[in-house]
């Protein structure tokens, strides 16, 4: 996820299999298109694991992906409910896509 997104920009875990990338000086479209470039990379590299015996294991990997911007009214707290309701329509609609939390009218 780092190497995906500017160096300005923050890149955290957040709960488990979450993470949350926060874009600074970042309109709506530019947030669009990073959330979309990294599901797509999500899904094109498997995941690769190192097992105890030396031995690597590959898995393919998808991505939900609820993202949101600041409004006006905001403060952290209400930024990231409207981000995990915009997981959680992901995830409703199968999983593996990509959801702007406002087009879907969370506010």
């Amino acid at each position: 996820i780092r190497h995906s997104v500017w160096h300005r920009d923050i890149c955290v875990y957040y709960e488990e299999a979450k993470f949350v990338v926060i874009m600074n000086d970042t309109n709506d479209i530019e947030v669009k298109t990073v959330a979309e470039r990294l599901h797509e990379l999500v899904n094109i590299y498997p995941l690769t694991v190192c097992g105890t015996n030396g031995s690597y294991s590959q898995y393919e990997c998808t991505a939900s992906i609820g993202f949101t911007t600041l409004l006006a009214h905001d403060n952290a707290e209400s930024l990231l409910v409207r981000m995990n309701k915009g997981l959680r329509i992901a995830q409703s609609r199968g999983g593996n896509v990509v959801v702007d939390a406002e087009a879907c009218g969370v506010t």
